[in-house]
């Protein structure tokens, strides 16, 4: 499928969008939004199905230091 193919409807039987009322809630009150989340699957899509919602994302990463979660 031709990136410029995809919309909301034709994506949604393979990426769960939730939470999207409290992002826009907080859009509506002139806040900003922090999204964090652990390297869990394909996070990267998430950035992509947010822009294609009609909200563009950018993404702050840190590459994995072995060893660290056991200092967390």
């Amino acid at each position: 499928m031709p990136h410029g193919a995809l919309h909301p409807a034709n994506t949604a039987n393979w990426i769960r969008y939730e939470g999207l009322e409290r992002f826009l809630a907080a859009e509506a009150d002139g806040k900003g939004v922090f999204i964090v989340t652990g390297h869990m699957g394909a996070w990267e899509l998430s950035s992509f199905y947010h822009s294609l919602m009609g909200h563009p994302m950018g993404m702050v990463i840190r590459r994995w230091i072995t060893g660290c979660s056991t200092r967390l």
